[in-house]
């Protein structure tokens, strides 16, 4: 019935797998001479996705590359930046980059890169006019401006029409002019689903509903996604008396996500109740009334018939002008060169065995063997230095765009048109194979044999295989660290230099498979009675084994003043106090819908904030509302109440008494917003004394100060990490599915007066649910989700559920999959907390490399957290002290071919100590740990400075950035010496 010109899933799987192989190779070689290229496609492809943070920072990457790429010119990665901002929603700072475009004077008056930023600059002015009604028209008439630019300069821009035709359609008197607009829109670019809506609602104000109907099919026969096209599609059948089909178009557009769900829900209940009330009978007789045909006969109108008819002929021809190729390579000329010369076969088993043979004995080649050689080596290259150049068509389809004259971003098309001096097309010489000379063989040997290409290594990672002993002295370290510079030939790195991207963990090995009933697996709980029990050694090595465990009755045992966490407390504490809050949908714990109804992980999530007084209030409010609604219950006995604690019997409940399953009704779409009070900050030490002074009354193993914390040495604040989080919820309040950052465990302590509802699974199922994640379209590290608890069940992963009660302390252990829901009105405090083992060492550091692959910052610096380890720690276990030497090892040697690579180029190397409390240091483009040899270059018009890695820092021209050393190699050697194994016959307990 609907038409697209290529499937969604589809298009999304072609662009997550590209995002994903590119940075499988950036993480590989984030220096690589193609970098600029790979940041670009990469932008584009998570443009593409709907990423927008992830799409600014890779194109970002690429405009700040000092190589060009060929892909994107420098400007129109300017441009592709300015749309990012733009459909992102920021308009201050799209508009800001779009005045840059608008001054460049390399962008010649004409080209279509200026009516496309004239065009956004018109775009963004009427979407102003929404926002600030004091100065509506003077927006509408300044977007008219630009865009009649636009228009002046590109003509064939179906898209600027249809700008124009909204700027028209805002006064009745220009209706006319409107409809002229968007008819020429619809000539230029006729599959535009947002033009055909914007038809329908000119028709319907003009009393014009038969044409509106017509034009609102066409909008959702080419985007059977348009929710705005649902909705009017809705109001127009219900204004005519067709109520059921109105409520089908009203579920269509809450189905797709509109701007603004709740009127549109209100709507449905409404109409769903009167329809069960009256039956068949109102929207029959209403149906005879009505001029409308009903939704199933309206695709059969003539217009959207028509219109279907040309898109299937366009499909058609597209996909045959896709088999038989571009024409450019039908021509005589390529054709001969074709059938002259064929594609070479890859290489075989023995020809690469040859090959290897000849380049191992170079001396003893002799000339016949160089051309046998040479024709071998020419097998595995690839003619020419650059990438494929892409045609538009390839991008347009990779996009699931059609290609015209006024796309943004021109790939490979003339869309920026800048003098010839600054801008180059690619060259096609590479599909030209020339002849080698003979030397050509003797350099290509020569490199081979070279230990090492650059005076970098490819890339740098915390998990790269060791070449040398534990045992390694640091003078042995900084000695072959220095070869690299001084002695070439010599070289050998202390660790592998060529590391492949991290692989997740494959599923747990069960002898037996779990059966569904026993993969509710049963929480590990304790009930601690006194002191004795909560500080003794046992409870802590219970926690350490166990994946999450529920404490109950230490926070009593230990005479813990948990009043101190109230809202009361907090009011009188510190009453303007920052909260976070995050606006969701109140729905039972083991479930989760989207606006219709339906099962979805995907969980709503709207930020914003506020102060603790008036989050305070809100609490109070929400309680006293439901005591009124609970009286109201109990005075009418048949009543009862949606989404609380005592709701009836959820969906696998429902099925197992035999009870029908109900359609996705209005009754069980989330109706009840709620306001979740998170991420309120205890880390002022002033502020909140009493509060953090009685949590040292905690077990060892869970203060925030301790020696067997690892977070303890980090030396400074980690925000909600190494400092308390307070959390103040209401009833439905969700933390959504995640990890501890860099899968540290925590510690969660309700305050109460009400209960949480905790879900978990071990650290060895993560690599399921993040494929789980990847089929709803949804970011295991970065989104907001909500497993369904029978999803889990279904795909055989067990899953720990229970109940917090006021004083219980949970332990969440490292990379312990959970989310929560409260139950009733509370509080929570929470932090966490880095045993000193190996399994959480080894967890720590492999999210810290997963985490750069996913472009994903680890807010622990695990590379200055093992030196401050090594200078403070007393290492009694040898697994652990393996994995922190193994760490020194890497960065010490690192460190030192940095500082060795800064110094051959001839640039100075200053002394820039670091300072008590100082932060750790990240790098400004990648977001990776920069350790000891920090780039710093000044921001533009500012004083302040951005950190770069060196691989940054080369791309972008690191003759621009000053080089700074923040320890000696003395300190770190003397550090380095120092670190050593201690054993006891017991492992230190806090």
């Amino acid at each position: 019935m609907y038409l697209r010109p290529t499937k969604p899933a589809l298009l999304c799987r072609r662009r997550r797998a590209s995002a994903e192989a590119f940075n499988r190779l950036l993480f590989c070689c984030p220096s690589l001479e193609l970098a600029a290229e790979v940041h670009a496609r990469l932008g584009i492809a998570y443009k593409a996705l709907e990423k927008y943070t992830l799409a600014l920072k890779h194109l970002q990457l690429a405009f700040e590359d000092a190589r060009e790429a060929k892909f994107l010119s420098k400007i129109q990665l300017r441009f592709h930046i300015a749309h990012c901002y733009d459909v992102a929603g920021d308009l201050t700072r799209a508009t800001e980059e779009y005045r840059l475009l608008e001054a460049d004077k390399r962008i010649e008056p004409h080209s279509l890169l200026r009516a496309n930023v004239y065009r956004q600059l018109g775009w963004i002015s009427y979407r102003l006019a929404y926002r600030t009604s004091e100065q509506r028209l003077a927006n509408v008439n300044e977007a008219e401006q630009y865009l009649a630019r636009a228009k002046e300069i590109a003509q064939n821009c179906g898209r600027t029409y249809y700008y124009l035709g909204r700027c028209y359609g805002e006064l009745p008197s220009r209706a006319h002019d409107a409809f002229s607009h968007y008819r020429s829109s619809i000539d230029k670019s006729e599959a535009d689903a947002d033009t055909w809506c914007s038809i329908g609602i000119l028709y319907q104000q003009q009393q014009q509903p038969m044409d509106a109907l017509q034009a609102y099919i066409c909008a959702v026969e080419l985007d059977p996604e348009h929710s705005e096209a649902w909705i009017n599609l809705g109001r127009l059948y219900e204004i005519n008396h067709l109520y059921r089909e109105a409520l089908h178009c009203y579920k269509k557009s809450i189905e797709f996500d509109p701007v603004s769900p709740e009127p549109i829900k209100e709507r449905i209940k409404v109409l769903e109740k009167e329809l069960h009330s009256a039956g068949n009978v109102l929207n029959s007789a209403q149906a005879r009334a009505s001029k409308l045909p009903p939704l199933n006969e309206a695709w059969k109108l003539p217009i959207p018939q028509e219109l279907r008819g040309r898109q299937e002929e366009f499909l058609r021809l597209k996909h045959e002008s896709y088999i038989a190729g571009s024409p450019v390579w039908q021509s005589p000329e390529l054709s001969a060169i074709a059938t002259s010369k064929s594609v070479s076969p890859r290489m075989s088993a023995a020809q690469r065995q040859l090959s290897q043979i000849l380049r191992l004995n170079p001396s003893q080649v002799e000339a016949s063997q160089k051309a046998l050689l040479r024709q071998v080596d020419s097998k595995l290259r690839v003619p020419g230095a650059q990438l494929p150049f892409v045609s538009s068509d390839d991008v347009a389809d990779f996009l699931g765009e059609p290609s015209g004259d006024c796309d943004l971003g021109g790939f490979g098309r003339p869309l920026l048109e800048i003098k010839k001096e600054n801008f180059e097309m690619p060259s096609t010489s590479g599909l030209i194979k020339k002849e080698e000379p003979e030397d050509e063989v003797e350099r290509l040997m020569a490199e081979e044999k070279k230990p090492t290409g650059d005076d970098l290594p490819p890339t740098f990672s915390l998990l790269a295989p060791l070449r040398v002993p534990i045992s390694v002295s640091s003078a042995e370290v900084l000695e072959m660290a220095a070869k690299r510079v001084d002695d070439p030939p010599n070289y050998k790195s202390c660790f592998e230099e060529t590391v492949p991207p991290p692989i997740s963990l494959p599923r747990p090995d069960e002898k037996v498979a779990l059966s569904k009933d026993k993969l509710l697996v049963p929480t590990p709980c304790v009930v601690v009675e006194s002191p004795k029990e909560a500080t003794s050694p046992e409870l802590q090595r219970y926690c350490y084994e166990k994946p999450i465990a529920l404490i109950r009755g230490l926070t009593m045992a230990l005479r813990i003043d948990l009043s101190l966490f109230s809202t009361k407390s907090l009011l009188e504490t510190a009453p303007n106090h920052e909260v976070e809050v995050r606006q969701q949908y109140r729905m039972p714990g083991d479930m989760n819908v989207d606006h219709l109804g339906n099962p979805t992980w995907a969980c709503h999530s709207v930020r914003s904030f506020t102060t603790v007084a008036k989050y305070a209030v809100y609490q109070a409010e929400t309680f006293k509302h439901s005591l009124r609604s609970e009286v109201e219950k109990l005075k009418t006995p048949s009543g009862s109440s949606k989404y609380t604690t005592t709701d009836g019997p959820a969906a696998k409940r429902r099925r197992r008494n035999g009870a029908p399953e109900e359609p996705p009704l209005c009754s069980q779409m989330p109706e009840k917003p709620i306001r979740f009070g998170t991420n309120v900050d205890l880390s002022d030490e002033n502020l909140f004394r009493a509060q953090l002074r009685e949590l040292e009354k905690m077990p060892g193993f869970c203060r925030l100060t301790s020696p067997c914390n690892m977070l303890t040495h980090l030396g400074h604040t980690v925000l909600g990490m190494n400092t308390v989080q307070l959390y103040m919820k209401v009833p439905g309040s969700r933390t959504p599915g995640h990890q501890e950052n860099n899968c540290f465990a925590s510690i969660n302590v309700n305050i109460g007066p009400g209960d949480c509802e905790w879900f978990g699974v071990a650290y060895e199922y993560w690599p399921q649910i993040d494929e789980m994640c990847k089929r709803r379209n949804l970011d295991f590290l970065k989104g907001a989700w909500w497993p369904n608890y029978e999803d889990l069940i279904n795909e055989g992963i067990p899953v720990y559920k229970f109940t917090q009660k006021p004083g219980d302390l949970v332990w969440v252990g490292g990379g312990c999959v959970h989310w929560v829901q409260a139950t009733g009105w509370c509080n929570n405090i929470a932090w966490n907390v880095g045993p000193m083992t190996a399994k959480q060492l080894d967890m720590a550091l492999f999210s810290h490399e997963w985490n750069k692959l996913r472009s994903y910052k680890s807010l622990v610096p695990m590379q200055h957290l093992s030196w401050e380890m090594a200078k403070n720690m007393r290492f009694t276990q040898q697994k652990p002290f393996n994995i922190v030497k193994g760490v020194l090892i890497r960065s010490l040697h690192f460190s030192k071919v940095v500082a060795d690579y800064v110094k051959k180029l001839g640039k100075p190397l200053k002394m820039h100590p670091r300072e008590k409390n100082e932060v750790a240091h990240y790098c400004f483009h990648c977001t990776v740990e920069v350790f000891n040899i920090i780039f710093a270059r000044a921001k533009p018009n500012s004083t302040e400075y951005t950190v770069s890695c060196v691989f940054c820092a080369r791309k972008n021209g690191i003759n621009d950035y000053v080089a700074l050393q923040q320890y000696t190699f003395e300190q770190l050697a003397s550090i380095f010496d120092t670190c050593q194994l201690q054993p006891t016959k017991t492992p230190m307990i806090c």
